[in-house]
């Protein structure tokens, strides 16, 4: 087994650092960084020299303020409760003689968090309420992740919310809508996620996306990031605009006056999953985007639908 280490590494040590993970490969290197509050732009430079050596799983970031790791892309942000008194040689130390016995860093960070006075924040890879798809932010509203956003959205300071997602098919559609209607202002499309035809548009809304389906949330997501994965962000971003008839937003303020709400004509769109044909029909109202080697996603407008 590698013998693991916790290097500290800024601005100024960088190269020396960086030469001696490169001099030992038998040794599994994290880096640490320091994050401070004044200096936000700079540590995200130096962010991204330091992804050119580490994987998003070993790179951990110190700060006297909260971040997400979600939204910088890090491991792990550690969130000290006093920045300048922190004894970091000693919490160095300690990650060396002991994370061996822990199951994952999470674990060994719990164990020490109270003598070390931090608190932290865990990259989330699975479910995420709060991620980042070709450097724009994702946001998922939903009743699993309303508490969690509630608690952990002021930590969003790198990024917005580009996208946004909200079930429709919940006990808590009615709050999640508010929270949607705070929080979402910045996104360029707002789907709603359901199985079922009885679901209502709302004006915090962009379309409803209904797929017959118990992993209808998923499957819808799935779809969108497929998408966005096979173009630029900008090219899916007009792809999906135009097919869906959303126009382009705005998000330049009116310092003096306030905006009336926009009334929207309620959309709604069906995605199926289907086996690859070898001819697909051409279509106005037809959506095709390859899933996979055996099927493909369609998405069909609902010229019916009055909302």
């Amino acid at each position: 087994m590698k013998k693991k280490k916790l290097i500290l590494i800024m601005e100024h040590n960088y190269e020396q650092a960086v030469n001696e993970v490169l001099r030992n490969p038998e040794i599994e290197y994290k880096a640490l960084t320091v994050f401070y509050r004044t200096k936000l732009q700079n540590g995200l430079q130096f962010l991204k020299k330091l992804k050119r050596i580490f994987s998003l799983e070993n790179i951990i970031l110190m700060s006297d303020i909260e971040y997400l790791a979600n939204d910088l892309e890090v491991s792990c942000v550690i969130e000290l409760e006093q920045f300048y008194d922190f004894n970091l040689e000693q919490f160095l130390k300690v990650y060396e003689s002991s994370v061996g016995h822990f199951e994952n860093f999470s674990s060994f960070l719990q164990s020490v968090s109270d003598i070390f006075h931090f608190s932290f924040n865990i990259y989330e890879k699975e479910n995420a309420w709060f991620s980042l798809s070709l450097g724009h932010g994702i946001l998922v509203i939903n009743d699993e992740n309303y508490d969690k956003i509630l608690q952990n959205y002021h930590k969003i300071k790198a990024h917005t919310s580009d996208l946004a997602f909200i079930n429709l098919n919940e006990d808590g559609v009615e709050k999640n809508l508010k929270l949607l209607k705070m929080l979402g202002s910045d996104s360029q499309i707002t789907f709603g996620l359901t199985n079922s035809l009885k679901s209502k548009f709302s004006q915090w809304i962009d379309v409803i996306v209904y797929q017959r389906s118990p992993y209808y949330e998923r499957n819808i997501q799935n779809f969108i990031s497929q998408v966005f994965s096979l173009n630029s962000w900008e090219k899916a971003l007009e792809l999906l605009q135009n097919f869906l008839e959303i126009e382009k937003k705005s998000f330049e303020a009116d310092l003096y006056e306030e905006e009336e709400d926009v009334l929207k004509t309620p959309k709604r769109f069906f995605l199926k999953i289907e086996e690859k044909i070898q001819f697909l029909e051409k279509a106005e109202d037809v959506f095709y985007c390859p899933k996979d080697k055996k099927e493909h996603y369609r998405l069909e407008k609902d010229r019916a639908f009055l909302g």
